[in-house]
């Protein structure tokens, strides 16, 4: 329909994420019986089919879908932990570890969510994701 946006396809929604997790893998295609010269060019093509992975997967990682980059404002929007399921909380929780972990996050303001309570604070974001988790913080 013109002027509508087409829902997207579960296996796109796969891709993104394992992108955005780091776990996609290049795939390498064997050939019986190939010659030195084929198969020199198959090795070929797999190292820079890994070399590729590794730059989309860096690139998607430190981009997540999920969190919205505002970089004239140096602002970044978290979802709303209370619009997750335990499998986005998951997702959103490793995601969030890791931008920590490349300073992704480093002098922007944070503004995130949980229904009704609002924080600028990722260990207080942290807290609440992993209650959605299921993960007792207090014990």
């Amino acid at each position: 329909m013109i002027g509508s946006t087409p829902p997207r396809l579960p296996a796109v929604d796969a891709l993104v994420r394992s992108l955005e997790n780091g776990t996609v893998t290049a795939g390498r295609i064997e050939v019986l019986n190939a010659t030195p010269k084929i198969q020199a060019q198959l090795d070929e093509s797999f190292r820079q089919s890994e070399r590729s992975t590794a730059q989309l997967t860096a690139t998607y990682r430190a981009n997540p879908t999920w969190a919205k980059f505002d970089d004239k404002s140096n602002a970044v929007e978290l979802p709303d932990v209370a619009s997750l399921n335990q499998n986005d909380a998951t997702h959103v929780l490793k995601g969030l570890q890791y931008l920590l972990d490349i300073g992704r996050l480093d002098g922007k303001a944070i503004s995130a969510r949980n229904g009704g309570l609002s924080t600028d604070s990722t260990a207080v974001y942290q807290d609440w994701l992993q209650a959605q988790i299921g993960v007792d913080v207090h014990a």
